[in-house]
C-alpha cells in the first residue's frame, strides 16, 4: 500500500544518498589508476553510480506514470524533503557532469519545471 510505497522509496532514496557520497569522495581521491586501492576505488565508484543512476530512474519513471501535472508535481515537491533530492544536490558538482546520474538528475529537474509551469502558466 501507500505506506510499503513510501518505505521502500525512502529505503532506496537513502541507498542513494549514500552511493552518491560514496561517488563524491571517490572523486576526490589522487590515488593512482594503477594501484590496487585505485581499482578498487573505481569498482566501487562505478557500482555507486549504478545505485543512484537506478534510483533516480525509478522515481523519474514512477512520478512520469503519472498523466496529471498537478499530481507529479506534488509528488515532486515531496522529494524535496527526502535523502533523494540531497543526493540531487550532490551530484550537482563539476566532477559529474559527463555521468548518468548527473544526467537523470537534469531530467528530474527539467520535468519539475515543466510541471510547474503547467500547473501555473504566469510562471
Amino acid at each position: 500500500t501507500a505506506l510499503r510505497l513510501r518505505n521502500r522509496f525512502d529505503s532506496v532514496a537513502n541507498a542513494a544518498y549514500s552511493a552518491a557520497s560514496e561517488m563524491s569522495n571517490d572523486a576526490g581521491l589522487s590515488t593512482p589508476p594503477s594501484s590496487d586501492n585505485g581499482r578498487s576505488s573505481s569498482i566501487k565508484s562505478r557500482a555507486a553510480e549504478r545505485v543512484v543512476v537506478s534510483a533516480l530512474s525509478f522515481v523519474n519513471a514512477l512520478v512520469e506514470a503519472h498523466t496529471n501535472a498537478e499530481d507529479r508535481l506534488r509528488i515532486r515537491k515531496e522529494i524535496l524533503d527526502t535523502p533523494l533530492y540531497q543526493t540531487m544536490k550532490l551530484l550537482e558538482e563539476a566532477e559529474f557532469d559527463s555521468s548518468r546520474a548527473f544526467t537523470e538528475t537534469r531530467r528530474f529537474r527539467r520535468a519539475y519545471t515543466d510541471d510547474i509551469k503547467a500547473c501555473d502558466p504566469q510562471i
